[in-house]
């Protein structure tokens, strides 16, 4: 949230040849951290709408990048 950017998560999920396993779960969450899409498992695409205009919005009332401060 504090970053004010959208999350495109991509996961691996399956049997691997050495035998490990992955869960996938790959998804894309909104600044809010809403998701907006997910895939549980098995190979597939997840597209979800994205909205520039929300950053812009959040970006004006909940300034938080101007809080920023280097160490």
């Amino acid at each position: 949230i504090e970053n004010q950017c959208y999350v495109v998560a991509a996961n691996q999920g399956g049997t691997h040849e050495t035998g490990r396993q992955t869960w996938g779960h790959s998804m894309v969450i909104d600044p809010w951290g809403k998701v907006l899409a997910s895939l549980d498992s098995g190979r597939g695409t997840v597209l979800a709408p994205l909205d520039p205009g929300l950053i812009d919005e959040l970006q004006r009332t909940m300034p938080v990048l101007g809080h920023a401060r280097l160490l």
